[in-house]
């Protein structure tokens, strides 16, 4: 466990919230007690991410994280001892949805050209005659070379970044 470090203790001022649809972020802190029943400390604690599990107010629970610089836990797993469930997040992969973006520009560039090579064939009339229809087929052959190319090496990122996992 690397830098991680586990606390448990009671769940209080449990906080839920969306941001966006696919992107939950979960705040509470740790009320931590002695043998006594002394409160020591209070660990505040958030989870980002989509997230899987059940969390109320009172529950205790073993928080497994790395502290940041402020103090504060950032959760990778939830133990809720009250229900015996594991609280666990899928952080979003941002380099999966900037490849995925990156695709759609490519199909969107791909469609561009692909107008501009029938406004090209359009201009010229029948096919074969005319000074645009070599050009843009040369053009549209071009096109398509140059998106085959680029579709191959985004699956291949695609499938780098899902191996990582």
């Amino acid at each position: 466990m690397e830098n991680k470090k586990a606390f448990r203790g009671i769940a209080r001022n449990v906080n839920w919230r969306k941001e966006k649809e696919y992107f939950d972020v979960l705040t509470f802190r740790i009320e931590r007690r002695d043998n006594e029943g002394n409160i020591i400390d209070y660990v505040p604690v958030t989870m980002e991410g989509y997230i899987k599990g059940n969390l109320a107010d009172g529950d205790e629970v073993e928080v497994v994280g790395k502290i940041d610089s402020d103090g504060l836990l950032n959760a990778e797993t939830i133990y809720n001892i009250r229900t015996k469930a594991y609280i666990r997040t899928k952080k979003i992969d941002l380099d999966l949805l900037k490849t995925g973006s990156d695709l759609l520009i490519i199909f969107f560039i791909f469609g561009s050209l692909f107008m501009i090579f029938l406004v090209f064939a359009g201009i010229t009339g029948e096919r074969g005659t005319g000074p645009f229809t070599r050009f843009a087929m040369f053009f549209f052959t071009l096109a398509i070379i140059s998106f085959v190319v680029i579709f191959i090496v985004l699956v291949l990122k695609i499938k780098k970044i899902t191996k990582k996992k």
